[in-house]
């Protein structure tokens, strides 16, 4: 029995074209992961040898720091108690996510606006948890939210120390503050495999207040900063990847329209990663027709889910959401597609675990009913795709 006890806690709130031969069309998803990791790299997740998996079963795990300091533990299938790291990793998991905010403790930040003990997802607190996956042996994303609080399709608000700055001040201080975090991560020993500039861009970055802005309606101003926060990962390391995140899964005009200016301003990044959710992008069918689009229109990027879920209103809680999504990108024509990442698995209503904590059948019957054991879907992933 997997098992969650908490302490009445829950979670709150909700280039394939650089240089275009890093990521090749016509390499296998073998070769473009292994070009993730740095050569030499020793903190390489591997199951045997220093490479990374050949495919990548991912989770946002960027809650988990609130919720053990609330009270949460966890408990493997064999009753004992684990870190939750190796717990994922013993059911197949091999790549976590973790989102890093400004200044959280802003006037305007997550952990004021949220009332939480500590500024949880700043950077020291990314650093920690980054220990914590490299320790265990997997690989690790940076989602760089740019923002104090929750950065997605439908709020992009400025950090309130830049508030303010004309745009070039601007720029400098998005560039500052990537080539600091990453600097201070690989001083750390915690490298990230993936830096994602911005969360859920379509609208674009840096929205309000004020008057500068990196909306999509003004490309020009958009490239500046996606690219000033690509050269300053860089500066750092070259060999760490880009990704650029969408909430486009279902929208292929959407996407393709993105991903088209992103090019034309000279954009350059390594892997294009949309959002899945079926209350907001649709029926599984159409994230299918778009990625199996972007397979042909795009053939020098590697493509993933980078969020999925599904929640109880959501098609009627009846679909196999997250084996859908993973069969998606795992099965993409020429194996473009690099893996997907379950959203936060902890702790949202789209968690593996029911809602008293608990994994107790042994069937997968649908996967709102208590008892449902979503953890073997991913035991069962781990070993149909081959990673173990």
């Amino acid at each position: 029995m997997l098992v969650m006890l908490t302490a009445a806690t829950a979670l709150c709130g909700a280039t394939a074209l650089c240089g275009l031969t890093a990521l090749c069309g016509c390499r296998s998803r073998s070769e473009l992961l292994g070009t993730v990791a740095s050569p030499g790299d020793d903190a390489a997740p591997s199951d045997a040898g220093g490479s990374l998996p050949t495919y990548m079963i991912g989770a946002d795990i960027s809650n988990v720091q609130q919720q053990e300091d609330s009270g949460t533990v966890f408990t493997d299938t064999d009753g004992t108690q684990k870190d939750i790291l190796q717990i994922l990793k013993n059911h197949g998991f091999n790549f976590a996510r973790l989102r890093t905010f400004v200044d959280p403790g802003a006037s305007d930040g997550y952990a004021t606006l949220m009332n939480v003990a500590q500024p949880y997802c700043d950077l020291a607190n990314t650093v920690t948890m980054a220990q914590r996956i490299k320790a265990a042996g997997l690989g690790w994303e940076l989602d760089l939210h740019y923002s104090d609080n929750w950065a997605d399709a439908s709020m992009q608000v400025i950090p309130l120390a830049w508030q303010g700055d004309s745009l070039s001040e601007m720029v400098t201080a998005l560039s500052n503050y990537t080539r600091d975090a990453i600097g201070q991560l690989v001083s750390a020993g915690v490298r990230p495999d993936i830096v994602q500039i911005g969360n859920e861009i379509t609208p674009g970055l840096l929205l309000t207040p004020g008057s500068v802005t990196g909306s999509a309606s003004n490309w020009d101003n958009l490239a500046l900063f996606l690219n000033a926060g690509i050269d300053a990962v860089h500066a750092v390391d070259p060999t760490i990847k880009i990704m650029m995140h969408l909430d486009r899964g279902g929208d292929n005009a959407g996407t393709t329209a993105w991903v088209n200016a992103a090019i034309a301003h000279g954009v350059h990044f390594d892997i294009l990663g949309e959002a899945c959710y079926t209350n907001v992008q649709g029926d599984p069918s159409t994230w299918l027709s778009n990625f199996n689009s972007l397979v042909t229109q795009y053939p020098e990027l590697a493509l993933m889910i980078v969020e999925y879920s599904e929640s109880a209103d959501d098609l009627s809680g009846n679909l196999d959401i997250w084996r859908q999504a993973n069969d998606i990108v795992f099965n993409l024509a020429g194996k473009r597609g690099i893996g997907a990442y379950v959203w936060e698995p902890t702790g949202w209503q789209e968690t593996l675990f029911d809602v008293q904590g608990r994994t107790a059948a042994t069937d997968l019957p649908n996967p709102f009913l208590v008892g449902s054991p979503r953890i073997a879907l991913y035991d069962q992933m781990a070993s149909d795709y081959g990673l173990r």
